[in-house]
């Protein structure tokens, strides 16, 4: 699928696409990546050395490709309601909307 628009509308139309959680590639952009968002997700982990009770904001967490794979106190935050949603449904993590001008 083309999408068409700003960054805004693009991101509002990939969160409003049918699919599942095995979709986040397409969901988050990372769908014409050659990198692997587990092993990603994994090397800011170690990187960071994030531990369970650690906390983390993730700013721009879209559908959630990365935040699936904190296991601590993670929020995320997201300017697309539709990404949220998808998030919400996807892993019921801590996610809010805002967008700044």
């Amino acid at each position: 699928m083309e999408y068409q628009g700003t960054w805004r509308e693009i991101w509002e139309q990939k969160g409003q696409m049918e699919g599942t959680a095995s979709d986040l590639y397409i969901y988050d952009g990372w769908e014409k990546s050659k990198a692997d968002v587990e092993i990603t997700a994994k090397k800011i982990i170690e990187e960071l050395d994030i531990q369970t009770g650690d906390k983390v904001l993730e700013v721009g967490c879209g559908a959630g490709a990365l935040g699936q794979y904190m296991k601590c106190q993670y929020v995320g935050i997201d300017y697309s309601k539709s990404l949220i949603k998808r998030h919400l449904e996807f892993f019921n993590h801590s996610v809010l909307w805002a967008e700044a001008d």
